[in-house]
């Protein structure tokens, strides 16, 4: 088990206070779970604010810390089909602009 260091990913003061801005978390996030769920097949079971750290790195990036990791592995096929759905909603929503 290790420590992390970090504010809650809902602490918007904590984010202005340490000068992490909003759309580099909500980017990491989406890359964080995308590869979680879609390159290794695993899902937090427990995605709540409390369990979402983010700092700010030595080299003025963001790092997103998941804890409490109930994790369970998402079956080859379940893990197609979510693929498939994705990519059917991301061509929906560019085919409506």
């Amino acid at each position: 088990m290790d420590y992390c260091e970090g504010g809650h990913v809902n602490d918007y003061q904590y984010f202005i206070k340490n000068g992490i801005s909003t759309m580099e978390i909500s980017s990491k996030l989406g890359e964080l779970y995308s590869e979680m769920i879609f390159t290794h097949g695993y899902v937090h079971c427990d995605p709540h604010p409390g369990n979402i750290l983010v700092r700010k790195t030595p080299k003025n990036g963001i790092e997103v810390s998941l804890l409490d990791h109930g994790l369970y592995t998402v079956s080859r096929r379940l893990n197609l089909r979510t693929c498939s759905l994705a990519a059917f909603s991301l061509t929906l929503s560019i085919s409506l602009y």
